[in-house]
């Protein structure tokens, strides 16, 4: 199902709740900027056309050519040529609402799948039949690299400069009370067991047939009234009426129900604390996507995107993220070594870098930035 973003203006003031969403757009950024170089990264073994002709030269050729496959396919789409890179801004946020409407057109409406967008494309099956075989081919490339990463290909190759975004978003906050969006999320793909299956807003259901090697439970969830809690325990408590009356295999009304539990793998079933957290996580995001209006600013919601978004236990500061990072572009982008680069590092003052960090502290933040890129997540220390 496809996240919305919450609406960080309308919801700051709370206080009780603006530290916690900027834990979640700190964490959002740096999963941003850890899955951007393993994009570009894997990029490098993609080709174009050897007719294309770049004019972009940022200092480092894997940067480059990242840059030269995600412009070459965006335009192919948009069939746009000879515009000069800074006027394609407007094109490209087209492209995005283009690249979601084919998602949602793939996926037929279904909620599991569907992202939502200020821009309706009703007619977009009119349009696709339309495009050339090569907007087609350039079209599933960026989307299936969408799905692959998390987001969207142009977002991914815009490397910011780690030591001045943080001064940039405290700036950007102070000034307009939101924060800066660097990066639009997409809907990865993922398997998932327990599976969920959801009723659209128009009613339609998109449930799976049910068979012999799974637990099907049938709910409604809706109900403001209704805590995340209370639907997880009324969930639990009608798998255990499942499992205790074999060879009985759903519980609840699928007919009125507006979500699907799957349950394959009875493993679980075993832990129960995981199992009532991911139920609780399932509720809020379908929840969140069929009335935002009644559910995005809720406590629960809060609470279920900082558990979600905010690595565990350990809370390490921006600069140390950014200056592993900074570390890591450079071994990887310009072929430093690790030692001239932790110099380098060391001179930018916004690092704080002190000379009471030893190296081998500093290497450890390059090491972490390291595992974080090859993992696209947001890693702690005790992930090392």
């Amino acid at each position: 199902m496809g996240r919305k973003r919450l609406d960080y203006p309308n919801i700051i003031n709370r206080e009780e709740t603006a530290a916690d969403l900027r834990k979640i757009y700190d964490c959002e950024f740096w999963r941003c900027e850890y899955t951007k170089r393993k994009y570009i990264l894997d990029l490098q073994s993609r080709s174009i056309s050897k007719n294309y002709i770049s004019n972009i030269v940022s200092g480092s050729e894997i940067i480059d050519k990242a840059l030269d496959y995600v412009i070459y396919h965006s335009n192919i789409v948009l069939g746009i040529v000879g515009i000069d890179i800074d006027d394609r801004t407007e094109h490209y946020d087209y492209l995005e609402k283009f690249i979601i409407a084919y998602h949602n057109f793939l996926n037929n409406k279904n909620p599991k799948y569907c992202i939502s967008s200020s821009v309706s494309m009703s007619n977009f099956e009119e349009c696709h039949d339309r495009l050339s075989d090569g907007q087609k081919k350039s079209l599933r490339i960026l989307h299936s690299d969408a799905r692959e990463y998390g987001f969207f290909p142009a977002d991914m190759t815009i490397i910011r400069h780690l030591d001045r975004v943080e001064k940039y978003i405290d700036n950007y906050f102070k000034e307009y009370g939101a924060y800066p969006n660097f990066q639009n999320p997409f809907l990865m793909k993922d398997d998932l067991d327990p599976d969920f299956n959801y009723k659209d807003v128009d009613g339609t259901q998109y449930f799976i047939s049910e068979n012999s090697d799974g637990i099907y439970i049938y709910m409604k969830c809706l109900d403001e009234a209704d805590t995340l809690s209370k639907l997880a325990l009324h969930a639990i408590a009608l798998i255990n009426t499942v499992v205790k009356n074999k060879p009985m295999r759903t519980a609840g009304d699928r007919n009125d129900a507006d979500i699907q539990i799957c349950i394959r793998n009875k493993k679980i079933l075993n832990d129960k604390k995981t199992l009532k957290i991911v139920l609780e996580h399932n509720f809020a995001a379908y929840r969140n996507f069929i009335c935002p209006e009644k559910f995005c600013y809720t406590t629960d919601t809060i609470n279920v995107a900082k558990y979600l978004i905010v690595p565990e236990y350990e809370q390490i500061s921006f600069n140390t993220r950014a200056s592993g990072l900074y570390i890591w572009d450079k071994v990887h982008f310009y072929g430093e070594k690790i030692s001239k680069s932790i110099e380098k590092a060391r001179d930018v003052a916004a690092f704080n870098l002190h000379s009471g960090i030893e190296d081998k502290a500093i290497d450890r933040y390059y090491r972490l930035a390291k595992k974080s890129v090859e993992r696209m997540s947001v890693l702690k220390f005790s992930d090392l």
